[in-house]
């Protein structure tokens, strides 16, 4: 459930590259993708069959690649816009080196 929840992310994301209120629907991907990974852990003990190191590897590698995903969409360069005064100071920086 957490992973869909940032698949929903992604989507909303991406999505609003064509219409910005589907920023919305990235909104609701956060709330649940945090219920969602909030959940899988308890069912687990509420189950009794926890997996310690193994659950432990598990959940975050799937966190790592979730919370990843927004930044995926983010560097598409129509939504990431740098104003003059920070392309006057990457060309300042690049001649000092």
């Amino acid at each position: 459930m957490g992973f869909c929840g940032a698949l929903t992310i992604f989507a909303g994301y991406a999505l609003s590259l064509y219409q910005i209120e589907w920023l919305w629907l990235a909104i609701a991907g956060f709330f649940i993708n945090w219920f969602g990974d909030s959940l899988d852990g308890s069912l687990a003990r509420w189950r009794r069959i926890e997996r310690p190191n193994y659950g432990y590897f598990v959940d975050h590698s799937v966190d790592a690649v979730a919370k990843s995903s927004p930044y995926v969409v983010m560097t598409v360069p129509d939504r990431l816009r740098i104003s003059p005064s920070g392309e006057r100071a990457a060309r300042k920086l690049r001649i000092s080196e």
